[in-house]
């Protein structure tokens, strides 16, 4: 027996020594467990091989391949980057091997050597080019050279920026060929005498240049085309002529173009020329509700009417309408226009947001309360779904996370998708016979794109009797770092019992007091402080330098402590005490360090910079000391200062309108000029009834002025939105006695502008100079866009149009609320009048609603209204 065990081991041996070093690597080459063959490996997924590594593959003889056992298998081989040869009879076992992927770095020189019988004869090869930079110009020794014979497709990705000079020369089995937008320059005869390529496709983005070499397409070849593909965002340029094309000597060979989503637009003669275009297909992009497109002079003038296949794309919202120059064929379809392209225009496509928006009411966080051990049921608290968007949410899931789960019931696991207005209810309660302890969880609400709705729940277990007393007596020894004295912990203990304050109010009043703010904690040791006294621990060393970093670039104490306060760590704390949570304004302490030493040259700097934006002026010696003093000591915030300059009687007595007042605050508090659109938002404000002192808040508390505080030393601070006077803008006075109504003066520029716009869309012509004059000036004198509007419409020239009902509302629509009338508020309004309400009894709801209002303030007018009773508007 043992002499035939010697014998088989012998013989197994023997059989080892012959088989080549591969062989032995892994009798099966998996991805784990791959075949080796020096620095080459290869691993067999399902029917492809893949090769990879460096350095060559080496010979084998027939038979001895690693993966002989398993060439039956093999229809697909993929070599990588990096292997630089196929050895002899490499893949001669592989019968039924159809394809050939040979992915070969940019970079990469040197033909791919191939030795005898390394591959089958009747095969096909797939170049795959990637990497970044510029493919070498060579004929005779690209990577490919030697598989030429077989190669029928070509993909060159991303990152790479040229296609070489004839690089692919004389690949007559080429058929198809897929170049990407990062491609600069395809060399002079790139693809020559590929006599089988007829499918090309070219992109490019404009965002770089793009040039052809001469003959680089095989033009001449039976049903050549190329099919070209715009991507990026930059438009296409303008041509002098269109013999400047980049695509010049090819462009009867375009079939179709797609133009990208985010595409800008397309020059003058860009694609004048390109008779062959039997297709355009042009993407528009939502990314806030409005794309355009714009399309420059004889774009595609011997293709004057192509239709072209568009399409909306987005995720949230509802294709909505065509403007610009663009019309549906034959009117009837949304998603083929007519572009006219003989001269310059702009099309835009609109959507109509489409998104569910989920409401739970109660949305505030719950803290049932405090429970003696031994309590029963407990009454649940019931949290109503509601879907306020306009489409359905999707199933939805309920969910505990967080804290303890398991003290928690809930009364269902999954609620049904909620349709537009759509409106259920769930409910959470604690679980009976729970021991001492505190208990809180997460309820979330969920559908398949993600949470869409939490709330925390948290309860108390207890014997305890004397927890509100304990809340503030750790306020004492946290903040203060001192016993509690009898009559202050009387006295807060009280507060908080009889409900009159919430445990961020008394914590507040602690940090805000003259006793905390003049221990002159340094920031570092103001953030520790806090992390102890509110979440109940100690700090981390990130957390700490993210608080204190926030404070050295001008963030208020006050603002830091609220977002302590916000937190889940003290609202847990504050559930363990069985006490309210509530927050705090940032605006409503002053937790700043008494003790700050604040630079008096930087301080001066500071103020004199106020005088001379808001004021105008250098500034007096008393005053100049005064608000220094206020700065150095700690007394004010620069703030606080600002707002004591804009809200001064000689700010208010310049009498600045509007926009004067908006460009003080920007130079003031921003260091700069306005932007066309922040003007806009923030008079709008202004008209529609924002204080000036809610408007310097936003500008206050913007990144810009705590810049501005920051490169002075000076803490930026905030204000409360009611703490201070600026006064309003010159205003006009219409009427007398009981019916006398004031109202912001309007500038001229816009009044013109308003009374330029109804000319257009009532009376569908430009202003003349005289009605013109006259209804500007009595904008200006106190008259409301409504009321110039009714005479427009009342006036003959507008009555002889004879509208119906229904181009009445859009008149309306387009003067009035700024937009075309969509088809439910044409429905809407034109049965109002077919069941009997008048023009002006319609105008008039129409101009009471918050869109007219709006539209009107974004102008600078203030829209006002008609008696309806008083016109005759047909």
């Amino acid at each position: 027996m043992k002499k035939r065990i010697l014998s088989l081991l012998l013989v197994l041996c023997m059989v080892t020594a012959l088989l080549p070093m591969g062989a032995l690597a892994a009798s099966e080459g998996t991805l784990d467990n791959p075949w080796t063959a020096g620095s080459v490996k290869a691993y067999l997924d399902g029917s492809t091989l893949h090769v990879y590594g460096s350095g060559a593959i080496p010979d084998y003889t027939n038979g001895s391949q690693p993966w002989y056992s398993k060439a039956g298998r093999i229809d697909t081989i993929v070599i990588e980057t990096g292997v630089t040869a196929i050895g002899n009879h490499a893949f001669s076992c592989c019968g039924g091997l159809e394809t050939l992927r040979l992915k070969r770095d940019v970079n990469d020189t040197g033909a791919l050597v191939t030795g005898s019988n390394a591959l089958p004869v009747d095969i096909e090869v797939l170049v795959e080019v990637s990497g970044s930079g510029y493919m070498a110009d060579n004929s005779s020794n690209q990577p490919w050279a030697n598989l030429k014979n077989k190669l029928t497709s070509v993909i060159i990705e991303e990152g790479v920026k040229s296609v070489g000079k004839q690089a692919f020369v004389n690949c007559t089995k080429l058929k198809n060929v897929e170049i990407p937008s990062t491609v600069e320059i395809i060399g002079q005869e790139a693809f020559a005498n590929c006599t089988a390529l007829t499918d090309v496709v070219l992109r490019h983005d404009f965002a770089q240049p793009l040039q052809i070499g001469a003959s680089a397409f095989p033009v001449s070849n039976s049903g050549f085309k190329i099919n070209m593909e715009i991507t990026g965002s930059a438009a296409v340029p303008n041509y002098a002529n269109m013999n400047l094309q980049p695509w010049a000597d090819i462009r009867t060979y375009i079939r179709t173009l797609t133009v990208g989503g985010d595409v800008a637009g397309i020059g003058d003669n860009a694609f004048n020329g390109c008779t062959g275009i039997t297709g355009i297909t042009m993407y528009f992009n939502e990314h806030s509700l409005k794309a355009s497109k714009t399309f420059g002079n004889n774009w595609l003038r011997e293709n004057s009417t192509i239709p072209v296949s568009v399409q909306a794309v987005s995720e949230n919202a509802a294709f909505k309408t065509w403007g610009g120059g663009a019309e549906t064929v034959n009117k009837t379809s949304e998603s083929t226009l007519l572009l006219y392209n003989r001269n310059a225009h702009t099309v835009t496509a609109e959507w109509t947001a489409g998104n569910y928006d989920i409401i739970l009411d109660p949305k505030d966080d719950k803290v049932f309360p405090e429970l003696e051990v031994g309590y029963g049921q407990i009454d649940p608290y019931v949290i109503t779904v509601e879907n306020t968007g306009n489409k359905a949410t999707g199933q939805l899931l309920l969910e505990l996370s967080g804290g303890q789960t398991n003290a928690f019931d809930l009364s269902a696991k999954y609620l049904d998708s909620l349709a537009v207005g759509g409106k259920t209810s769930f409910s959470v309660a604690p679980k009976t016979g729970l021991s001492i302890g505190s208990y809180y969880t997460n309820v979330t609400v969920s559908n398949s794109e993600g949470m869409v709705g939490s709330i925390r729940v948290s309860f108390i277990a207890s014997t305890n009797e004397n927890r509100i007393e304990r809340f503030v007596t750790r306020l004492y020894e946290k903040c203060l770092g001192r016993e509690a004295d009898p009559t202050g912990l009387k006295t807060w203990t009280d507060q908080l019992k009889e409900g009159k304050m919430t445990a961020s109010d008394v914590a507040a009043q602690f940090f805000s007091s003259e006793e905390s703010r003049g221990k002159g904690h340094s920031n570092e040791e103001f953030v520790k402080v806090l992390y102890r006294t509110m979440m109940d621990r100690e700090f981390d060393a990130e957390g700490l330098k993210t608080w204190a970093d926030q404070l050295k670039a001008g963030k208020s104490r006050a603002w830091v402590f609220k977002q302590f306060c916000d937190s889940v760590e003290f609202q847990t704390l504050c559930a363990n005490y069985t006490l309210p949570w509530g927050s705090v304004a940032d605006t409503a302490y002053n937790m700043e360090n008494m003790n700050a030493a604040v630079d008096t040259t930087a301080a001066q700097g500071f103020v004199r910079r106020l005088y001379n934006t808001a004021l105008g002026r250098e500034p007096d010696p008393e005053g100049l000391k005064t608000w220094v003093d206020q700065l150095t000591t700690s007394k004010m915030s620069g703030a606080q200062v600002a707002a004591n300059f804009f809200a001064s009687a000689e700010y208010i007595g310049k009498n600045r309108d509007n926009k004067s007042f908006v460009e003080d605050l920007y130079v003031a508090m921003m260091d700069r000029g306005s932007d066309p659109e922040g003007m806009k938002t923030w008079t709008t404000q202004l008209v529609l009834g924002k204080t000036r002192t809610w408007v310097f808040k936003q500008f206050c508390d913007s990144a810009e002025f705590k810049g501005i505080c920051a490169s002075y030393g000076i803490t930026a601070g905030t204000v409360a939105e009611n703490a201070y006077n600026m006064g309003k803008a010159a205003t006009v006075t219409t009427g007398t006695g009981n019916n006398a109504v004031t109202t912001p003066a309007v500038a001229q520029a816009d009044a013109e502008a308003f009374v330029k716009h109804l000319y257009q869309t009532i009376l569908g012509r430009s202003a003349d100079s005289k009605g013109l004059k006259d209804h500007a000036d009595k904008i200006v004198a106190g008259s409301k866009g409504a009321e110039i509007a009714a005479g427009l419409l009342a006036s003959p020239e507008f009555q002889n149009k004879k509208l119906s009902n229904e181009e009445f509302v859009k008149v309306v629509y387009r003067a009035m609320l700024g937009r075309e009338a969509d088809a439910s508020g044409v429905a809407t309004w034109s049965e109002k009048l077919t069941q009997g309400q008048t023009r002006a009894q319609v105008f008039q709801s129409l101009c009471a609603s918050n869109e007219c209002i709006n539209f009107c303030a974004g102008k600078g007018i203030t829209a006002g209204n008609i008696n309806a009773a008083s016109w005759k508007l047909g």
